[in-house]
């Protein structure tokens, strides 16, 4: 199996190489750049990323939304606050930005924009965090996480998984687990729901606490443990067919601690990883492609946390999942 991936940091694209072929010396590599451009995510005809960064304002962390061409060119802000803004997804059909922002320094809600940052209309509008939020595939709904049923005096402690309709009536809770559910997502056929859960026990950190990948039905029966392992497990994202989910770990033997992207079905089965690196990056946050060819995600650089830069890696066909 062969991937190869593309790096796109502050406008530049790297040229396409394949994982196998020669690494320059570490030495004679200088990084010019120390941005957190972080949470990437397609548009609907994968030629534009949205994402977050504070590459304006690295030294404050605070954080803008940014529109980008696929190949890293045309970088553009298309929201600055005094907050900070976060997390953005595209709606399915290309037309609007859902994101989160800061109210207060402390709590943050969902807001759904214009793609140019006009018209900005907040969604939700309580005490409890809301976040990590996500469209339903026919745009009618939205799923997200959030604690504003820990309790309500505003300390919250537990995250639980909600679906509202598009303007932010008709909130329901759809999980209820004393543990993190955080990072939700509904299946194509939107019929599931992947989510990342943290279970109290069966970890190997030095908490003993899991973080484990879930699917359940859409009404939140069923709750089913695909990754089950006992490493961390995070971050996942359907393939556009649904029949597989893209994910970090950091499982792989060898470099322990690291984190990989990897591929599984939905059931659990058949886990690769996708692209091998070292001990000194973290790769997370991986979205697939609109068409299946490729996934987008984020490295993290070990020895600089200020680092983040986002790429791409194309697969190879045995792992590509085009929707039907």
């Amino acid at each position: 199996m062969k991937c190869h991936v593309r790096a796109i940091a502050a406008g530049l694209v790297l040229t396409t190489v394949g994982i196998a072929a020669a690494q320059p010396d570490a030495a004679s590599v200088t990084r010019v750049t120390a941005v957190r451009d972080a949470y990437p995510y397609w548009s609907p005809d994968a030629q534009r990323i949205v994402f977050q960064s504070d590459r304006h304002d690295g030294m404050m962390g605070d954080r803008d939304i940014y529109v980008m061409d696929a190949d890293g060119t045309n970088v553009r802000r298309i929201l600055h606050r005094v907050e900070s803004d976060e997390t953005p997804v595209w709606s399915p059909d290309g037309s609007r930005i859902l994101f989160s922002s800061y109210v207060d320094g402390e709590n943050n809600e969902l807001f759904l924009m214009n793609v140019d940052g006009s018209d900005i209309t907040q969604l939700t509008d309580h005490p409890g965090r809301d976040g990590h939020q996500d469209f339903a595939p026919d745009g009618a709904s939205i799923i997200f996480n959030s604690q504003r049923d820990d309790n309500e005096q505003g300390d919250v402690t537990n995250y639980e998984i909600y679906e509202m309709d598009l303007d932010g009536t008709g909130v329901r809770r759809l999980t209820d687990f004393p543990g993190w559910d955080t990072y939700p997502s509904i299946s194509p056929d939107g019929t599931r729901i992947v989510w990342r859960r943290v279970l109290p026990s069966g970890g190997d950190t030095a908490s003993g606490r899991n973080s484990e990948i879930f699917v359940m039905n859409r009404d939140g029966s069923d709750p089913v443990n695909v990754s089950n392992h006992s490493a961390f497990d995070g971050y996942p994202s359907w393939s556009p067919d649904g029949s597989r989910i893209a994910f970090a770990s950091n499982r792989a033997g060898e470099t322990a601690g690291n984190f990989h992207i990897y591929i599984m079905n939905a059931d659990g089965s058949d886990v690769v990883m996708v692209l091998e690196n070292d001990a000194m990056v973290e790769d997370a946050r991986p979205r697939w492609s609109p068409d299946g060819s490729k996934i987008l995600f984020n490295r993290q650089y070990v020895a600089d946390e200020s680092s983040i830069d986002i790429l791409v890696v194309e697969l190879p066909e045995e792992l590509s999942a085009a929707p039907h």
